[in-house]
């Protein structure tokens, strides 16, 4: 089965979402590294040495890619949990406005038994 043939949802489509995102961020990481040793190797050779401004600012936006990467992975159990919870409120919310909505009609019944007693 390709991947587009999968249904969105499915276990296999997360899976491949997942390592889709890791893997950008490690070739990310790698892409960073080997510039920026080759940015060493070419400064120590050439006797000019720049200063690691381009390379911290690649850095932070490393670190934030990273950040990004890996709390949206944590992420998707915290969105099942959420998902969940909210479930079991909305069922507890609905059984309570059943058993809420009974007791009224009960009241309305016992009401009206009463009002025909009177007659």
């Amino acid at each position: 089965m390709r991947r587009r043939d999968l249904p969105p949802d499915s276990i296999e489509a997360r899976a491949y979402r997942r390592v889709r995102r890791k893997f950008g961020f490690y070739t990310h990481a790698l892409v960073f590294v080997l510039v920026n040793l080759g940015l060493y190797v070419i400064n120590e050779f050439s006797g000019r040495h720049r200063g690691p401004v381009i390379i911290w600012g690649w850095a932070v936006g490393l670190l934030i890619h990273g950040v990004f990467t890996f709390i949206s992975l944590q992420g998707e159990g915290l969105r099942e949990r959420m998902l969940r919870e909210e479930i079991e409120r909305m069922k507890r919310d609905r059984s309570r406005d059943i058993e809420r909505s009974q007791r009224d009609s009960d009241r309305e019944i016992d009401r009206s038994q009463r009002d025909n007693d009177r007659k």
